[in-house]
This record gives structure tokens, C-alpha cells and sequence, in this order.
């Protein structure tokens, strides 16, 4: 915890922290992060909307002004489906004692996802995943090869995730993800592969991987460090401003956060890496299996 909010470093209490008391304390500072201005307030109350209710609609409209702007009777649908898969998971609860949790923290998220999220289909693909660290979108469905559902892996991946934000951001900076790997995207109708990272618009993005790679633009959208001697290659797009340099170290600039290409949803920086030295990376476009290389490992090779 220490590690994602260093602002608890003086919390003598932290050690006797259960995970309940950790889950709340990320939901709160989440709160904060994500919370609208109070003219967006207003209009909220005046739509009818519960907070909770609209930060969910975000992950289809990115903004709170685009929710805002929706006509009901597509922001009734959508939470209709929402609530849904809601009363899933409380009926799954209703069937887990305390023993249960207390023995088996490996299985806490692997609640099934309603058929009105992703497709009929390809609903065995993805679990519930409740809260993750400054991550906009409580009870997001996420594709089970990402294993965030995995209590141990769901801390590895929380840690690296603030850490691989901070290394391309800048080390003071309070991390916002819009996407993480394996999140079900509505708007690609697939996996997500790779995380959805925001700093801000013209925030200079810094190569966050040891040592030296070389660099290649396959696409006006796409900017790829290939590190060969790791057999790897790492992904940045929607970028503007790109770098002009053909290698890059460590904390290089690679460009400015923008939105190129399908950064529809505002400003962003997508991260993804892939195995091999490559020019291609796997999209979520109608694919609901998880074929990029696992990104919070960017530092391991």
C-alpha cells in the first residue's frame, strides 16, 4: 500500500489493516481523484444520477459532460446491464461464508460476469474485478488470462502499475488509469491489451524501461522501443510530437500525450508490449482473447 499511496508512510495503524480496510481506502482516494466539479454536481442531481452510477457511465463516455449530454433512455439501458451483473455478484456472495474468504483470498474476484456486459458468447472469458488502484471503474469486467482476479497477482499488478505510471509521467505525479490490461472495452468489443494511462495533454511521456531500445513509428499513432536484447517490444500510441531520435534510454522523451488515431475518448497514453521484436500489437477490435504480453512486466527483461 505504502508503495501506491506513500502518503501513508507515517500510518502506524497500516499493519493492522485488513483487506476490507485496504479496499475502502482506494475506493475513497478513487473517490477523490475521479470526482466531478460542482456545476457537473448539480447537473448530475438535476438528471436523476447517483455519483456512483455516473462515474460508471464514464467508461462509455469518457467525460462527465458526455454523460451529461446522453438521453436517457441510453443512460437507463446501460445501468439497467450494470445493475444486472450487480445482483450476480451479491447473489454469488450470498453463497460464500467467512470461512471461505478468510482460506481463499486467491479466488476473492473470480465472480462471473452478467451476459449483458460482454457478449453471450464470451462471457467464461471475464470476472469481476471490484476496485484496482486510481482506476476510474469499480466492478469492471476483466479477462481471466490477466489473472487480476488472483489476490497476489492483483497486488503485483496494482504496484506496477502506479510504479510504471510514475516512470513515464514523472515520479510526483498522482497516477489515473482509463484502462487496464484485460478490461472488457465496450467501444472495441474486445480485451483490452494493454493500460489506458492520463496526465494530460501535452505531458511528456519518458521511455520507462532499463537500458537502451530502438525506436520505430509503423503508424502516425504508434511509436514502438524495441529492446533486442530482451526479445521485446513496447508500444506507445496516440502520441504527438513523437521523438526524432532512432534509440532511447531510459527517462528519454518519447513525445507528448495526445490522442492520434483512436484516442476518441480524449487525450491518453496506451502502454502495451509484445513478445519478440515487433512492429505489431494485438488489438481489442471484436477479440475477446488476451494475446499481448503481460505490460506490467516492462522492467523484468
Amino acid at each position: 500500500m505504502i508503495k501506491i499511496y506513500p502518503q501513508l508512510i507515517n500510518e502506524e495503524s497500516l499493519k493492522n489493516w485488513t483487506y476490507a480496510d485496504c479496499e475502502n481506502y482506494i475506493s475513497a482516494e478513487n473517490d477523490k481523484l475521479f470526482a466531478p466539479s460542482a456545476k457537473e454536481t448539480d447537473l448530475i442531481k438535476e438528471k436523476g444520477l447517483t455519483l456512483d452510477d455516473t462515474r460508471y457511465l464514464l467508461k462509455y463516455f469518457g467525460t462527465y459532460s458526455n454523460v451529461l449530454n446522453q438521453p436517457n433512455e441510453e443512460l437507463i439501458k446501460i445501468l439497467t446491464n450494470h445493475y444486472k451483473f450487480k445482483l450476480d455478484y451479491l447473489e454469488y456472495m450470498n453463497y460464500v461464508d467467512d470461512s471461505t474468504f478468510d482460506n481463499a483470498l486467491s479466488s476473492l474476484f473470480n465472480v462471473k460476469v452478467s451476459a449483458a456486459t460482454p457478449p453471450a458468447a464470451y462471457i467464461d472469458n471475464y470476472v469481476i474485478i471490484p476496485t484496482f488502484p486510481y482506476y476510474a471503474y469499480p466492478n469492471d469486467p476483466v479477462h481471466k488470462d490477466a489473472g487480476t482476479q488472483n489476490y497476489y497477482t492483483y497486488r503485483y499488478q496494482s504496484e506496477k502499475a502506479v510504479e510504471l505510471y510514475r516512470a513515464i509521467y514523472g515520479s510526483g505525479t498522482t497516477p489515473t488509469f482509463t484502462n487496464i490490461w484485460g478490461a472488457y472495452s465496450s467501444y472495441s468489443n474486445g480485451a483490452h491489451e494493454g493500460i489506458d494511462m492520463v496526465g494530460g495533454a501535452g505531458s511528456t511521456i519518458k521511455y520507462p524501461v532499463n537500458g537502451s531500445g530502438t525506436v520505430k513509428k509503423p503508424r502516425s499513432a504508434i511509436l514502438v522501443v524495441q529492446k533486442t536484447s530482451a526479445s521485446k517490444s513496447f508500444f506507445f500510441l496516440h502520441m504527438t510530437n513523437r521523438t526524432t531520435s532512432s534509440t532511447v534510454n531510459t527517462g528519454d522523451s518519447l513525445g507528448k500525450e495526445g490522442n492520434i488515431g483512436n484516442g476518441d475518448g480524449g487525450a491518453h497514453l496506451h502502454f502495451a508490449m509484445e513478445d519478440g521484436v515487433t512492429t505489431s500489437t494485438h488489438s481489442a477490435t471484436n477479440n475477446h482473447d488476451l494475446d499481448s504480453f503481460n505490460p506490467y512486466k516492462y522492467n523484468v527483461y
